[in-house]
């Protein structure tokens, strides 16, 4: 075989070889990074998930609360009505940061249909205006002291303040029941595809491994080495 053939089967198993190595160091790669970006996904999603279903059961127990203690009357048992004192009802704010981290996520917004965000945000909404409406009511109660029967408009004044309470408690607990299911889909979706894109990242690099083995081994007998 002459020098040039050589030279030339030489060259071209080296430029095999370059190929076979950037395959290898490039697939995966871009694969790794989309695995990321939905395992980034599904991890905004069980955050999401998990304070939501929290914050459900927290409007509904606030709720409950609230609405016991108006039909049982907020002020406490006297011989006089009029010189009975309020006994008001605790409330607490929601807290929560799941929205910050929502949209904070460009891959998260691009990914996510645009009606899922807007249930979200309409939830959020709901949250801040609630939290509103608490720090409304805990701004105007203690300035009045304590409050009996001839207070009756400061009465009436709080117990509006409680049924709106109540009333955006009830709202976010339907809105985030609603949007339960889709919140479990969303999670197990993407989930799946990080599982997916992970075998596909294992089976190229074991591939890949092989295929840079046997070019080796191909390179080795041709130079008579072994």
């Amino acid at each position: 075989m002459s020098a040039d053939t050589l030279t030339f089967i030489g060259s071209l198993l080296a430029l095999i070889g370059v190929a076979v190595g950037v395959l290898i160091a490039l697939i995966p790669t871009e694969l790794a990074r989309k695995r990321d970006e939905y395992q980034n996904i599904a991890k905004i999603w069980s955050v999401v998930q998990h304070d939501l279903i929290g914050i459900r059961e927290f409007c509904l127990n606030e709720s409950k609360t609230i609405e016991a203690r108006l039909k049982a009357g907020l002020m406490e048992k006297a011989d006089r009505p009029e010189e009975a004192m309020l006994q008001p009802v605790k409330v607490g704010r929601i807290v929560t940061a799941a929205w910050q981290i929502v949209t904070s996520s460009g891959d998260f917004i691009t990914a996510t249909d645009a009606r899922e965000i807007d249930r979200l945000a309409k939830i959020f909404a709901y949250i801040k205006m609630t939290n509103e409406e608490i720090d409304r009511y805990m701004a105007f109660y203690p300035h009045f002291g304590i409050i009996t029967g001839y207070a009756v408009h400061v009465i009436s004044r709080i117990e509006q303040h409680y049924k709106d309470i109540h009333d955006f408690h009830t709202k976010i607990a339907a809105h985030i029941q609603n949007i339960e299911t889709k919140m479990s889909r969303e999670i197990k979706l993407y989930k799946g595809k990080v599982r997916v894109l992970q075998i596909i990242i294992t089976t190229l690099q074991v591939v890949g491994c092989i295929a840079l083995l046997v070019l080796i081994f191909i390179c080795l007998r041709f130079l008579h080495i072994i």
